[in-house]
This record gives structure tokens, C-alpha cells and sequence, in this order.
């Protein structure tokens, strides 16, 4: 998940714990709601819910899959280093 501003944080097990090393090849997507709120149903203890907008990403195909994506990362032990993920098209 990215902040408004694109930063991100890498979470394994808890919050802000970070990510074993490793080589990972990366996914990216970015949802984003359109049309209009669904109206509220009735939901299975006859309380009405509120059901979420719809979603669609908003990203270049390609970066939703590891073998188009073309983004790899190399995760060493020991080090705490600030990643940088650029998209072109």
C-alpha cells in the first residue's frame, strides 16, 4: 500500500517488520473506486451494508504480472536500504 505521496512500506509478518532477504521479482497495481456508490443491501443478519465501489487498476497492465513486469529487487541480510520504484511506460 502507497501513502498519497507513492511511499510504501514492506511488511512481512507485522507491521513495519520489513522483508527476509532475498532476489523478488515485483508486481504493481493501483486500484482505484469508480462509478457510483451501490446502493446499501441487506446483509445475511438483516443489517444493511454498505457494499465498496468498484475497483479497477489504473496501472499498466504489464506491471501486474513477474514475468512482464520487468521490476526485480535483491533484498540483502543485515542491510536497511530505501527502495525507489520508478514506472515508465
Amino acid at each position: 500500500m502507497t501513502g498519497s505521496d507513492g511511499k510504501f512500506t514492506v511488511t512481512t509478518l507485522r507491521p513495519d517488520d520489513g522483508i527476509y532477504p532475498g532476489k523478488y521479482k515485483v508486481t504493481i497495481v493501483k486500484y482505484e473506486e469508480y462509478g457510483p456508490e451501490p446502493n446499501a443491501v441487506l446483509g445475511d443478519y438483516g443489517e444493511m451494508v454498505q457494499p465498496s465501489r468498484p475497483q479497477k487498476n489504473v496501472l499498466p497492465v504489464k506491471y501486474e504480472n513477474t514475468t512482464t513486469s520487468g521490476i526485480a529487487i535483491t533484498v540483502e541480510k543485515g542491510r536497511s536500504v530505501p527502495l525507489e520504484i520508478n514506472l515508465v511506460d
